[in-house]
């Protein structure tokens, strides 16, 4: 696992396999007494503070430049909506990362917001044991 330092508040980290970032997250970082917690905040605020903010784009312009509504990308910030693979696309293909960048980090933010949900909704589901090849109560 890599990580890069945005400044003293951000963090992005990732796998880095075949020439391609996996695993990508922004942390948040805050120090609570000798341990850090890290506050992932919406999708929508990953896109305005590390690509929109430094690069000094407004969500008219960037909407106007990747071809979509204003309206729509104004939902995908807010976070009320998520964003389609043709959005995922066009952000890639803007910003000149790779195809699967921003799906993957669409993909890795969803799956940590649904962590805790996913974990108590299936707390009495049967754990399928490889060993004796039958399910076993959970």
């Amino acid at each position: 696992m890599y990580s890069i330092r945005v400044n003293d508040r951000y963090r992005i980290c990732f796998s880095w396999r075949e020439g391609n970032a996996y695993d990508v997250e922004q942390s948040e970082e805050r120090m609570d007494k000798d341990t850090y917690r890290i506050d992932l905040g919406t999708f929508g605020d990953y896109i305005k503070e590390d690509w929109m903010e430094p690069l000094g784009l407004s969500a008219y312009r960037l909407a106007k430049d990747i071809g979509i509504s204003s309206a729509a990308l104004g939902k995908i910030l807010a976070g009320k909506n998520r964003m389609s693979n043709d959005v995922c696309w066009r952000l890639a293909r803007y910003f000149g990362t790779s195809p699967n960048f921003f799906l993957t980090v669409q993909a890795d933010y969803e799956l940590r917001n649904s962590m805790d949900l996913f974990l108590k909704e299936t707390e009495d589901l049967p754990v399928y044991n490889w060993g004796s090849l039958t399910p076993t109560q959970g």
